[in-house]
């Protein structure tokens, strides 16, 4: 019994740690596209080089002293990230497991900022980012994630990841589950609006 009980906790614990790398990665992406311009194909290579990393596991304070030595240092940004974030990610893990809950909110924690960390130093070592250029980039990350928790402003994660899905082709599991339940997301044309007419925006037209 108590085997079988361990075991659903890890396999909840499972599902909310892949939730959570699913929440950062959308809004790493969403990041990427609105401050550097990256599509579908530069995402891609993302992926591609995420799993192409060694198996050899390393913890998060090596990662971030591997993006350490490229000049970046703004790990309290990022933590404050992961804190803003995490709820989104854990509450209904923490409600269901009041035990091992702060067990599982590190856990799931060190996902969310060790999906930053790696993907920092992809950039760095794939896209020739600079130190410069990540912390345009966390500036980005942490206005989406405090974004998030505005309640005021009612986005939810699955507004952003209907935005990138529809920007940039990438699926997500977890979106269609949730548009399952829910209906569908209605977002706005692929290119914007035209301010003057009113329709939906061409690619090439500037306003």
């Amino acid at each position: 019994m108590i085997a079988a009980s361990i075991k659903a906790y890890e396999q909840h614990l499972w599902i909310y740690e892949d939730a959570g790398t699913q929440f950062s990665e959308t809004l790493l992406f969403m990041a990427l596209h609105d401050e550097f311009g990256f599509g579908q194909k530069r995402m891609e290579r993302i992926v591609k080089y995420w799993n192409e990393l060694p198996e050899k596991e390393m913890n998060l304070r090596e990662w971030i002293q591997c993006i350490a030595k490229y000049g970046y240092d703004n790990k309290e940004m990022d933590r404050r990230y992961a804190v803003k974030v995490l709820p989104l990610a854990s509450s209904g893990l923490m409600r269901r497991n009041k035990i091992n809950g702060r067990e599982y909110k590190d856990r799931i924690h060190n996902v969310i900022l060790g999906a930053v960390v790696i993907t920092y130093h992809i950039l760095i070592q794939h896209f020739r980012f600079d130190a410069d250029q990540l912390q345009r980039l966390s500036r980005r990350l942490y206005g989406y994630a405090y974004a998030l928790r505005d309640e005021a402003l009612r986005i939810t994660i699955y507004d952003f990841m209907a935005i990138m899905k529809r920007e940039c082709g990438i699926g997500y599991d977890i979106l269609t589950e949730y548009e399952k339940q829910n209906g569908k997301i209605k977002v706005g044309p692929k290119w914007g609006i035209n301010m003057i007419t009113g329709k939906a925006r061409k690619r090439d037209e500037n306003i």
